[in-house]
């Protein structure tokens, strides 16, 4: 056999199932990015009072208000991670001694109607926080945006759209090219990116304070790309980094609450002096 000619060939088949995977990472990436979740019975069942639905693009969102007995408690507007179904965190949230919790499932995951995609999940983010000021009567100043991993971004463009009293980022990345570009360092991720996550791209303009909580061993959104964020976010910066933690379970530690915790109270007494 002519080698020349079988190495051709080879060539050939590499580049024919290159060009193949492009293709599949750019119709088939929302299967890449989101992963929906069930909400369980067991917490449903729990949550039954603090139910809540909102209606965005002609779908019902669900998901849970977790409210303090004080009105003027802060109200803390959480966006999950892309594995996350919320009602998780709703309940966890009950360490927080100091703000509500508003945690709302995107579309498609728990019992939210719809598929998701990034476009949709921002304008679902906006319309939510909407709501929470026209319709319940929230000062935007008494809003505290809290976003992890995905989730981080969808909070980063709503605070760049709205003022709110601060912002709170768990394992956030500075944008969504270079988190895949990470994962899949062989593909023109630049070309095959239908939608853009770009936190760094509004950090410059956001003079809110923000709390990066970041995890030890975070092999899913390493801290530098935390870090790129940080280093370009305008408004104060309080960062910990959450020791013999990755990137699933940094919420599992009690020091994760506590410093949630401590950085509300700190906004609280900064509003009141």
């Amino acid at each position: 056999m002519d080698l020349g000619k079988m190495t051709i060939n080879i060539l050939k088949l590499l580049l024919i199932l290159y060009a193949s995977s492009c293709l599949l990472l750019y119709f088939f990436q929302n299967y890449l990015f989101f992963f929906p979740r069930s909400t369980p019975t067991a917490n449903r069942d729990r949550l039954k009072d603090a139910a809540i639905t909102i209606k965005s693009g002609g779908l019902k969102l669900r998901g849970w208000l977790n409210a303090k007995e004080n009105p003027q408690a802060p109200l803390i507007i959480y966006y999950g991670g892309n594995a996350e179904e919320v009602s998780h965190t709703v309940l966890a949230s009950d360490q927080l001694k100091k703000a509500s919790v508003l945690a709302i499932n995107y579309r498609g995951y728990g019992d939210s109607e719809g598929k998701p995609s990034i476009p949709l999940l921002v304008q679902d983010a906006i319309e939510i926080f909407n709501q929470m000021v026209d319709k319940k009567g929230i000062a935007p100043n008494n809003i505290i945006l809290m976003g992890r991993s995905l989730g981080s971004g969808i909070a980063v463009q709503v605070a760049g759209r709205r003022q709110v009293m601060a912002v709170i980022l768990i394992t956030p990345f500075d944008s969504l090219e270079h988190i895949a570009k990470h994962h899949y360092p062989i593909f023109p991720v630049r070309l095959l990116l239908r939608h853009k996550l770009d936190s760094l791209a509004l950090a410059a303009k956001i003079d809110r304070p923000v709390l990066v909580l970041m995890a030890e061993n975070d092999q899913i959104a390493p801290d530098r790309y935390s870090r790129n964020l940080i280093k370009n976010w305008l408004g104060l910066v309080t960062e910990f980094t959450i020791p013999a933690t990755d990137h699933n379970n940094i919420s599992d530690t009690q020091e994760y609450w506590r410093r949630i915790d401590d950085f509300i109270g700190k906004q609280i007494r900064q509003r009141s002096m």
